[in-house]
């Protein structure tokens, strides 16, 4: 029922010098003994502990501990393992290491791996669990009452002559099948009481080369993950995702989307039946296609210029005037509402309007007509075959044609200061109008 007793090994004490040393160690031999320094085992409390400590110092710096393996001329150094103790039924045993505290600087915790030809590895990692959750895995400064908080780098190191280390940070996968969730990666920036912390990540430069990218990517899945920018508020405001990798740019309500360019800003478009279109809430008012740009509001411009330089022009030639005047004669102007379909996708008013029908024009004046095998616009569920499609700018051009020709006939000239215009009506010299029998006049 009593302790059993204690051994001491001290060396001798100096009033005013060093106190003796305590070496303890094995004789050298072909292979040196072992040297095993253990508190003993214990049938029902708790075992010895192992104290292994320098002594303090009222006026100097106090002592180092220093544990070291061997070295080997020609095989692998000896290792070093420090490890807590395993618990049957209860909670492992706790390895703590820690720099000293101090008045004006805390001591420094080193931990690194051997240098060499290729320098070893350094592993920090929580055991794995047969059952529950493994442990955690945490990396952080100190807080600070007073000063700037401690920073906390991740580099790899340079290379003289090769490729630079890489960085990998990547959570944890999930194989429980359905509800199995794979971890996730959070970096965020500290809050602030004036102004929070920024984040910035970059691709690494280059003095000749190309320099480094930066990509995020989402996982792949029966449903593909997005990749997302959000506002403060956390709304989505660019976001990629899904097999398709539609995307989508959106602002705040009241805010602008802004694209500023040094140069150009270029839409392009895959081929078909690809579409740039202009919405104004969900309503399409402009589109622009392969073959043509669709408005479905009225436009408004203070010019419209149309190329017209002789030097891209070929085989210049003057027209029949008088026989444009004589079929436009034949075009009729009809009043007509556009039926309620149409007006959902003009976006116009059910009012009475006049103008021309182009199947009619069409028989007369081909020329100003086109016609689309198939016209759909499919977000308005809208399909029409043989759609016909008039050019007006044509038409307009053969009225001034026609104008002229019916100026030569109905002369109106120009009025002075003593009378007006004089009028003069007259018919063309024979054989000089159009559709004339050859030799006739």
């Amino acid at each position: 029922g009593t302790a059993g007793g204690s051994v001491a090994v001290t060396s001798g004490r100096s009033s005013e010098g060093a106190s003796g040393s305590v070496e303890l160690e094995t004789a050298g031999g072909g292979q040196s003994g072992d040297v095993v320094i253990a508190s003993g085992k214990s049938s029902g409390g708790a075992s010895g502990s192992m104290r292994l400590s320098t002594g303090s110092s009222a006026t100097g710096k106090s002592g180092d501990i220093s544990m070291r393996v061997g070295d080997a001329s020609c095989g692998s150094g000896g290792e070093l393992s420090v490890a807590a103790g395993i618990s049957a039924d209860g909670v492992g045993g706790a390895v703590q290491l820690a720099g000293g505290a101090g008045g004006s600087a805390g001591g420094k915790l080193v931990r690194a791996s051997g240098g060499g030809l290729s320098s070893g590895d350094v592993s920090l990692g929580s055991g794995a669990a047969t059952a529950g959750p493994t442990g955690a895995v945490a990396i952080s400064s100190g807080d600070s009452k007073g000063g700037a908080a401690g920073d906390v780098s991740i580099s790899t190191g340079a290379s003289g002559g090769g490729v630079g280390g890489e960085i990998r940070i990547g959570a944890g996968s999930s194989t429980t099948a359905p509800q199995g969730v794979g971890g996730g990666v959070s970096a965020s920036a500290g809050d602030g009481a004036s102004v929070g912390g920024s984040m910035v990540i970059g691709g690494g430069s280059s003095e000749s080369g190309v320099g480094g990218s930066v990509s995020l990517q989402a996982g792949v899945g029966a449903v593909a993950g997005t990749v997302s920018i959000q506002d403060a508020g956390g709304s989505d405001r660019l976001s990629v995702g899904g097999s398709a990798g539609g995307l989508n740019i959106s602002s705040a309500d009241g805010q602008d989307v802004l694209l500023q360019s040094g140069k150009n800003i270029v839409a392009q478009m895959a081929g078909g039946t690809s579409e740039f279109k202009v919405q104004h809430g969900d309503t399409t008012v402009m589109r622009v296609r392969e073959d043509g740009v669709v408005a479905h509001v009225p436009i408004q411009a203070p010019a419209y210029h149309s190329p017209s330089d002789r030097r891209i022009k070929r085989e210049i030639k003057g027209v029949d005037e008088d026989s444009l005047l004589q079929r436009l004669q034949g075009l009729e102007v009809k009043s007509y509402r556009y039926t309620e379909e149409w007006r959902k996708i003009r976006g116009i008013d059910d009012i009475e309007v006049r103008g021309l029908i182009a199947q009619d024009v069409r028989e007369k004046f081909p020329e100003y007509v086109t016609v689309t095998e198939k016209y759909e616009l499919r977000d308005n569920n809208f399909v029409l075959e043989q759609f016909h499609e008039l050019d007006k700018n044509k038409i307009t051009v053969d009225l001034l044609a026609a104008l002229q020709a019916q100026h030569k006939r109905f002369n109106v000239a120009e009025s002075t200061e003593a009378s007006s215009g004089s009028v003069t009506v007259s018919s063309a010299n024979g054989g000089s109008y159009a559709g004339a029998a050859a030799g006739s006049g």
